[in-house]
């Protein structure tokens, strides 16, 4: 803080996962907003006095003793205990008799991106379904049907979009988009559409952008593709779980997730091909498409 006093202190606590018998978050630590941050992120281990003890040392030196070591360890304590208790509860228990009649299923695109869940897309490389999942950002993002007015859009109060994409770059991804554009006799590309690319595995980071999604009212989100979202450990049905259930994170959004098929089932395009690794993958999708080349 400026003149002697000190700002207010925001600790944020993400990517929260288990190692063992061990809860382990990072925590980071910053003046007035978690993006002036001063400190973190840093992993501590929610379950050990020790973990603790060591975030409170570091924070004491980083901020040269403007702040006791006392308050600190009082702060990372309760820190520590309340991401530790709503890790512990998961979602509370819901009384089905006291919901409302919700009539027949909502859709995104009508007919085939049920509103609010995950969808997935098993395809093999080279197919086309980068263009699928850009042709789907472009309709979304300008509310016009999907596959030349098969599929009716729906987007409510949340018209932005996601696009999160471990396979290309920001360049490649534009121009497939300007070409698009070109075929639909567009002559600007919509601001509404939000593009990260991405080098680590969605959970580590999936809090920070699921917060990004709240603020810009993102109603569609792409996932460009499974494998590398998923840090390559693909038949870790653990890692495969917990990817997807990363992805349901960002609801109220629809999501839209592209996964590649092994290389046996690309060769034979005849066969029911599914998503390479994990079965949890077309699992835990509230539905599922196949694309194959005729």
């Amino acid at each position: 803080g400026g003149e002697g006093s000190l700002s207010k202190i925001v600790i944020g606590a993400n990517n929260v996962h288990e190692s063992g018998k061990d809860i382990y978050c990072e925590i980071s630590a910053g003046w007035d907003s978690r993006t002036d941050t001063f400190f973190g992120p840093a992993d501590v281990n929610l379950k050990s006095p020790r973990s603790q003890a060591e975030t409170v040392t570091r924070l004491v030196t980083r901020t040269k003793g403007d702040i006791d070591k006392e308050l600190w360890a009082s702060l990372i304590e309760q820190v520590c205990h309340k991401v530790l208790l709503d890790y512990r509860a998961g979602e509370p228990f819901v009384i089905l008799a006291d919901l409302p009649e919700f009539g027949p299923v909502k859709y995104c695109f009508e007919g085939f991106l049920p509103a609010d869940e995950t969808t997935a897309i098993a395809c093999a490389g080279g197919k086309g379904k980068g263009w699928i999942a850009a042709d789907l950002c472009l309709c979304y993002a300008l509310n016009r049907p999907f596959v030349v007015d098969r599929y009716e859009v729906n987007c409510e109060d949340l018209p932005a979009v996601m696009y999160f994409d471990w396979e290309e770059n920001a360049n490649e991804t534009a121009r497939r988009f300007q070409w698009l554009m070109k075929g639909m006799g567009i002559s600007a590309l919509p601001r509404n559409i939000l593009y990260r690319r991405m080098t680590r595995p969605l959970i580590e980071e999936v809090n920070v952008m699921r917060a990004e999604a709240v603020r810009k009212n993102v109603g569609l989100v792409v996932i460009d593709s499974l494998a590398p979202a998923s840090g390559g450990e693909i038949k870790d049905e653990r890692m495969a779980t917990r990817t997807m259930e990363a992805i349901r994170e960002f609801s109220p959004a629809t999501r839209f997730v592209i996964g590649h098929v092994s290389k046996s089932d690309a060769k034979n395009e005849s066969s029911h091909v599914t998503i390479i690794g994990s079965g949890f993958y077309e699992y835990l999708a509230r539905s599922y498409w196949e694309m194959q080349a005729e």
